[in-house]
């Protein structure tokens, strides 16, 4: 008698149970959605764990095996994350819904040391008034009278050590020296501080740079690496970035309390602390010391790295593509001056379209992830919970054949121009934000997209002008995990002058 009313309790749960699922709106709603998982209970951790440091490439191979149809991963202990990887999908998330995927809580913890509360750690209404404080310094004045001077000057310097490595023969890590040079230009441009990092190679000039490094990297784990509790707890990495962190702190608070200071004896520039430093908060006080620390480092983020990534993984590409970098060589000889002003680079049709092919195959940006604030449907029926995390790959998108054709491996700057049948003018073809979204979309669209492509521009083609480079094998050139697509191990190079 026992026996059967324990089989029937276990009967009675066991329909309770396939109740209680065929309710749960994952099952019910997301039988068409592919689960990237094959053992039940880790699911998605040994993805993790054994393509920690090639997870771009595979995002490329889910992507290509899913045709661009939304589908799900989920690590214990971190949740779900839906991957969106159609233009229809990223539109409704960046434009349509803008609203309702916001950056999140874990999101801004993981982030905070380095980002603080500053534009791209935070959400509504923070987020609009930085915004709207940094739009007033990118324009067409700016970029001509300010920004132009700066890159140029600078990129005159990187031509001095480039000179010097080509005539001794030394090998030279490529992938620092732009991280300098960005890192010297966008201080300058943000905050007015003019490291002396492109020909001074001493270690402890670049002490800035590199406690910024450090101090990203193991941010990033944090959002994607389950362990990264235990390593900033019991490893000491938690002490690497309290220590990184207070050296960006002591230098940006540095530069407040000066800037403070010339304020208050009626001097004014042009960059973007100063206009931050005369806004005033909701209630008529001015911006914290904080709050300005915040704004400095999220420009520091976006300008430094961004910049500096594109221009070594576009020399890494060209060095395989003798076309396009003839076709560069050859805009650049024919409508630039050795000093070119804001007009000429303006006209580098070739040029501009290296710099998007460039990020098409290698995004300074590789993925993003936003949080779901609600419950809601995606266009394509698939049920996204809230506090579900919802992410896209820029890197995979940008490989995809079925946005980008068969071709989608080879570097072709005919991919991002026109010609004008009538006239024959070449022009650079504007591809939609939400097939490319490397510079993000919709209302968060890159504020400093024009300004990144500008100094792109005049960068490479002054580099272009005067060398080349051949990329050394040793140590080989792997994409980092980070939030920007770092080079793990730099890129040697030998430089050679080119012979007019």
């Amino acid at each position: 008698m026992l026996d059967k009313r324990l089989v029937a309790a276990v009967a009675l749960y066991s329909l309770y149970l396939l109740y209680k699922r065929s309710k749960d709106p994952y099952v019910k709603y997301n039988k068409h959605v592919p689960k990237a998982w094959t053992i039940p209970v880790v699911k998605n951790l040994t993805d993790v764990l054994f393509h920690y440091w090639d997870s771009d490439e595979q995002a490329v191979k889910r992507a290509r095996q899913y045709g661009g149809k939304t589908w799900v991963g989920e690590i214990p202990g971190v949740g779900k994350m839906f991957h969106l990887e159609s233009p229809e999908m990223i539109e409704f998330m960046l434009k349509d819904q803008f609203e309702m995927f916001i950056k999140g809580d874990y999101l801004h913890w993981a982030l905070e040391p380095v980002m603080g509360n500053g534009i791209f750690n935070v959400d509504g209404q923070a987020w609009k008034v930085q915004r709207k404080a940094i739009s007033n310094i990118f324009h067409v004045k700016n970029f001509r009278d300010f920004f132009m001077h700066i890159f140029v000057e600078h990129t005159e310097k990187v031509l001095c050590v480039l000179g010097k490595a080509a005539d001794s023969g030394k090998e030279l890590d490529f992938h620092d020296l732009m991280h300098r040079f960005t890192l010297k230009t966008f201080s300058k441009i943000a905050f007015g501080y003019d490291f002396d990092l492109v020909e001074n190679t001493d270690p402890e000039s670049n002490r800035f740079g590199k406690a910024f490094n450090r101090a990203q990297a193991i941010a990033a784990r944090r959002v994607g690496t389950p362990t990264a509790w235990f390593e900033e707890r019991f490893l000491g990495v938690g002490k690497e970035l309290e220590d990184s962190v207070a050296i960006l702190d002591e230098t940006v608070y540095k530069v407040i309390e000066a800037r403070r200071q010339d304020i208050a004896a009626g001097k004014q520039t042009d960059d973007l602390l100063d206009r931050f430093m005369r806004l005033k908060d909701d209630d008529g006080n001015q911006l914290s010391d904080v709050m300005l620390r915040d704004l400095v480092m999220n420009m520091l983020v976006a300008g430094r790295d961004t910049t500096a990534e594109a221009l070594s993984w576009l020399i890494y590409l060209l060095a395989d593509a003798p076309k396009a970098k003839e076709q560069i060589r050859n805009e650049v000889a024919e409508m630039c001056s050795a000093r070119p002003d804001y007009n000429e680079i303006q006209n580098l049709k070739y040029t501009h379209a290296a710099i998007l092919e460039g990020q098409r195959l290698h995004p300074s940006v590789p993925h993003d992830v936003k949080e779901a604030k609600e419950d809601l449907f995606l266009p394509d029926g698939t049920f996204i919970g809230k506090g579900d995390a919802v992410v896209w790959s820029n890197y995979a998108m940008g490989r995809a054949p079925y946005l980008w054709g068969d071709d989608v491996d080879e570097f072709k700057l005919e991919r991002f121009l026109v010609t004008d049948p009538e006239t024959g003018n070449l022009s650079v073809k504007n591809e939609s934000q939400y097939k490319f979204p490397v510079f993000n979309a919709g209302p968060r669209v890159c504020l400093g997209m024009n300004m990144a492509i500008l100094e792109g521009k005049t960068t490479l083609a002054m580099m272009l002008r005067e060398f080349d480079f051949e990329i050394m094998p040793n140590p080989p050139v792997v994409g980092d995990r980070n939030i920007t697509h770092l080079m793990r191990w730099g890129m040697n190079v030998k430089v050679k002058r080119i012979q007019v």
